[in-house]
């Protein structure tokens, strides 16, 4: 419970470039499992910190910008990397310009979401996903594996996300995490 309260606060609360602290209009819900895992009883087990990340362009110009955060969810028995998403958003109106959140026809894609979970050296799960965020927030999964008992699993993960409205702008972020996970032994 308080790993995912948490997250909820990390990414209600955050700060838009240039205008203060927004709320987000609807909470970050634990994110669901992949096929095979009984999504009654997921729930995001433990995040990371929340990157920032703003797309440049060659001139080092700052178009668009995100929230962004790597966790493990679990039902007990499974594992599956999760990557939120928040406040993902592009500038318009040149470099005083204001802060818009993307709309249906220029959404936040997320290029890649590419993960390696592993526990005690052995890797339990691997891949890559794509996906197109909601208007203010998001979540993808990755592919599930088996949970090896309580204790710290490591997560490679990295995101590329293009947009919102300039495509070619993308934010990039890497990180390696050590996560706590209550699998049962």
């Amino acid at each position: 419970m308080r790993t995912r309260d948490a997250v909820r606060r990390a990414l209600a609360w955050t700060v838009l470039p240039g205008a203060g602290l927004l709320a987000l209009t609807a909470p970050v819900a634990a994110a669901q499992p992949t096929a095979g895992a009984s999504a009654t009883k997921a729930r995001v087990a433990d995040c990371g910190p929340v990157y920032a990340e703003y797309g440049r362009e060659a001139s080092g110009a700052r178009w668009t910008y995100v929230r962004g955060q790597f966790c493990l969810g679990t039902d007990g028995r499974r594992l599956w990397p999760v990557f939120l998403w928040a406040q993902c958003q592009y500038r318009w109106g040149g470099p005083a310009g204001s802060w818009y959140y993307p709309g249906e026809k220029r959404p936040c894609v997320v290029a890649d979401f590419t993960y390696k979970v592993s526990y005690g050296g052995v890797t339990l799960t691997s891949g890559r996903n794509t996906g197109t965020s909601g208007i203010h927030f998001g979540s993808l999964n990755g592919d599930s594996g088996d949970c090896r008992g309580r204790g710290t699993y490591r997560l490679e993960a990295s995101f590329e996300i293009d947009g919102p409205h300039w495509s070619g702008d993308h934010k990039r972020h890497r990180a390696i995490e050590q996560l706590a996970v209550p699998c049962p032994p």
